[in-house]
C-alpha cells in the first residue's frame, strides 16, 4: 500500500475550481470565527496563500503558490 497525502490534488480535485474558489474559500474561514483562535487574525490574502501551499503539501505551485523545491510560500515569508 503507498500513503498519499490527503491534499485537494491528491483527491483530484480540479485546480481551475480551485483556484477560482479560493477567494469564497478564504472569506467563509474569516467569517467562521475560527482564525480568531490564533494568536494573529490571518487576512484574505493570507489564507489564500495557505489554501495554494495546502494544494499539494506544499510541493509546488498551483499559479504563483509555493517558491518551487521548498515548502515556503512567498506571500507568508515562508512557513515554518
Amino acid at each position: 500500500m503507498t500513503w498519499t497525502d490527503p491534499t485537494p490534488k491528491a483527491y483530484g480535485i480540479d485546480v481551475a475550481a480551485y483556484r477560482r474558489l479560493l477567494p469564497e474559500m478564504a472569506r467563509q474561514a474569516l467569517a467562521s470565527g475560527t482564525p480568531l483562535n490564533n494568536p494573529r487574525i490571518p487576512s484574505e490574502a493570507e489564507i489564500i496563500a495557505l489554501y495554494e501551499t495546502a494544494w499539494d503539501g506544499g510541493r509546488g505551485p498551483v499559479g504563483s503558490g509555493c517558491v518551487p523545491g521548498t515548502r515556503q510560500h512567498g506571500a507568508l515569508g515562508g512557513l515554518p
